[in-house]
């Protein structure tokens, strides 16, 4: 199990013959339905979480897996995610060694730049692949990895988590 394989529930429904199986690596999944604040209206988003294991999806309001983010120790409150990340990175890589493997990244957020609702999260850097896009998240404190997530481009005009 590792990224490669998760990128496989990207535009499934959870039930699908292909999600399923992908789905069961994660004991005690656990669906929630959250409001978002809107400027008009509220909206909903519903997410697939296994907190022990780093592990949640949110879903398109298609009901489509739109996202999967995979969590180090302690990020929001989850365990950190037990499978290889991508090309050999580990939580707590810095961002040098993420553009080392994958180049000038094609969107980037300071610092300064992170909206308070995202305590403690610092810089994200994104790569817009063929049909997904990549994003990693450093802890604002000390510039470690700490969230990696691949958005398919039905996810990229919902609310980024």
């Amino acid at each position: 199990m590792d990224l490669n394989t998760l990128l496989g529930l990207l535009g499934e429904v959870p039930e699908s013959e292909r999600a399923r199986p992908i789905l069961n690596h994660f004991p005690s999944l656990h669906t929630t339905v959250a409001e978002l604040p809107g400027d008009v209206d509220t909206l909903t988003e519903t997410l697939l979480s296994c907190r022990d294991y780093g592990f949640e999806a949110r879903l398109a309001s298609s009901g489509e897996i739109a996202t999967v983010y995979l969590m180090g120790a302690g990020n929001e409150g989850f365990g950190e995610f037990p499978y290889p990340l991508v090309e050999g990175l580990r939580f707590g890589a810095r961002r040098d060694a993420v553009e080392a493997k994958f180049g000038r990244p094609h969107w980037s957020r300071s610092n300064n730049e992170t909206p308070v609702v995202l305590n403690g999260a610092g810089e994200a850097i994104r790569y817009d692949l063929k049909s997904y896009a990549l994003y990693f998240q450093f802890d604002k404190r000390n510039g470690q990895l700490q969230q990696v997530a691949a958005e398919s481009t039905i996810g990229l005009s919902a609310q980024h988590h």
